[in-house]
């Protein structure tokens, strides 16, 4: 079992940023600071070694690193962000980032109309839907 990012959301970073669309909710989220390592490390089995390598590096109590992205965490578990499933993730050698900042979550909605219009997650494997002969 390993916790892994939803196929329901679109995510990547943006000039050191998170950016999280959930297609099917129409809201959107930003993660900033140390937060954005537990998406870069997707897929894991426990976030116990990311947590332990953060806070060798940065001289800091495990206690603080823990509380910062155990707050976040819940929030990504909450808003179906991430996701646990079937199978082992095989992450050995996590990524960590070079200074430890304090990890930021926010949601908007002020999309969420727009987002939940957008046919662009309606699309299957197949593409986009062939347009009838009879329409015009």
């Amino acid at each position: 079992m390993s916790y892994q990012l939803s196929r329901r959301v679109a995510a990547d970073l943006f000039e050191g940023e998170y950016i999280i669309a959930n297609l099917d909710t129409g809201l959107y989220y930003s993660l900033l600071g140390a937060g954005i390592y537990f998406l870069k490390n997707l897929p894991f089995n426990d976030s116990e070694e990311l947590i332990q390598k953060l806070s060798s590096k940065f001289s800091l109590e495990k206690e603080v690193i823990e509380k910062d992205l155990n707050a976040v965490w819940t929030e990504l578990e909450k808003e179906a962000i991430v996701v646990f499933v079937e199978g082992e993730s095989g992450m050995i050698d996590f990524e960590t980032p070079e200074v430890f900042e304090p990890s930021s979550f926010n949601s908007y909605s002020d999309m969420q109309d727009l987002l939940a219009l957008d046919p662009i997650h309606e699309v299957d494997e197949e593409g986009w839907e062939k347009k009838r002969e009879n329409e015009s």
